[in-house]
C-alpha cells in the first residue's frame, strides 16, 4: 500500500464518519467528485492535490492529521 494510498484512507474513513459527501469535500477545495474519490482510494489525480487543499479538507471534516504528515505523504515519505 502506497503512502498516498494510507494518507487517502484515512480522510475517507473520517469523511464518513462525519456524514460528509466526497462531493462536499471536492467543492470545497476546487476539484471534482472523481478527483477527491481517486485520491482517497490511492489513485492518480490529473492535478496533484495541494498541501493546502488537504490542509482545508482536514479542517472541515475534522480530521486530526499533523500538516508535516500531510506534507511528508505527499513527497513519498510517512512520518507521525
Amino acid at each position: 500500500m502506497s503512502i498516498t494510498t494510507s494518507l487517502g484512507q484515512q480522510f475517507r474513513k473520517a469523511r464518513a464518519q462525519h456524514g460528509c459527501s466526497a462531493g462536499t469535500i471536492g467543492n470545497l477545495i476546487n476539484v471534482t467528485q472523481s478527483e477527491w474519490l481517486a485520491f482517497e482510494l490511492g489513485m492518480k489525480t490529473r492535478q496533484p492535490l495541494t498541501m493546502i487543499q488537504l490542509k482545508k479538507a482536514a479542517d472541515f471534516i475534522k480530521l486530526q492529521i499533523k500538516p508535516a504528515t500531510i506534507a511528508n505523504a505527499l513527497r513519498g515519505r510517512y512520518a507521525d
